[in-house]
């Protein structure tokens, strides 16, 4: 698979959510403060100067971090495949394999 077209799937399956007027869906990755920052990546704020905003943010990003991670730690317990690598070079399948995950979890 050539380069572009995996930049391609990958933007297709980052813009497929939209509003009910249309207006696409902005996705993000949740991360630590070890991970740069990036177009898709929300982290916290650093904790040398915090304002009331940027401690509420802060909290309200871990707090959405954690949840995830402990909702994936449940998944991978059920379905041990995703404790390795998935093993599909088409993202288009990794996709509907981890959307099929998340309905068979809840």
């Amino acid at each position: 698979m050539q380069m572009r077209e995996r930049i391609s799937a990958e933007e297709r399956i980052l813009t497929t959510l939209r509003y009910e007027n249309d207006n696409p869906f902005p996705h993000y990755f949740i991360a630590d403060d070890v991970f740069r920052l990036s177009r898709y990546l929300m982290r916290s704020f650093s904790k040398k100067c915090l304002d009331n905003v940027k401690r509420i943010s802060n909290y309200h990003l871990s707090r959405g971090r954690k949840t995830i991670e402990c909702a994936s730690g449940m998944a991978s317990e059920n379905f041990h495949f995703l404790n390795s690598p998935i093993r599909c070079k088409n993202p288009v399948r990794v996709n509907d394999v981890i959307k099929a995950v998340c309905i068979l979890h809840n």
